[in-house]
């Protein structure tokens, strides 16, 4: 499923949202994710059953990004997490980060 078909399945947001101009690994912030956030935010994406040593690959396969189209300064993105494992259809995921060194 490509971003924008997430975002039109799971609620249209492109208003807000453009194709990402500034893109961002997404092996990387799956590892980050899985292994470095917070507990609630694990919970909500894995269940209650917690990680596994899947999960990286799992949720790169899951991963839809957008861009919001403001805060150029620091890139802002919409992440769409969809089927996810304990029954919701979706979790959508506000994501700011530093702009690229020049």
């Amino acid at each position: 499923m490509t971003s924008d078909d997430a975002s039109s399945r799971y609620g249209d947001d492109t208003v807000r949202t453009t194709p990402v101009r500034n893109p961002i690994n997404i092996e990387s912030l799956s590892s980050w994710i899985v292994n470095h956030s917070s507990p609630v935010l694990q919970s909500l994406i894995f269940g209650v059953e917690g990680r596994s040593t899947q999960d990286e690959h799992w949720l790169q396969e899951r991963m839809h990004v957008k861009q919001f189209g403001f805060g150029q300064s620091n890139p802002t993105y919409l992440l769409i997490i969809t089927n996810l494992p304990h029954g919701n259809d979706a979790l959508k995921v506000v994501l700011r980060r530093k702009p690229n060194k020049i």
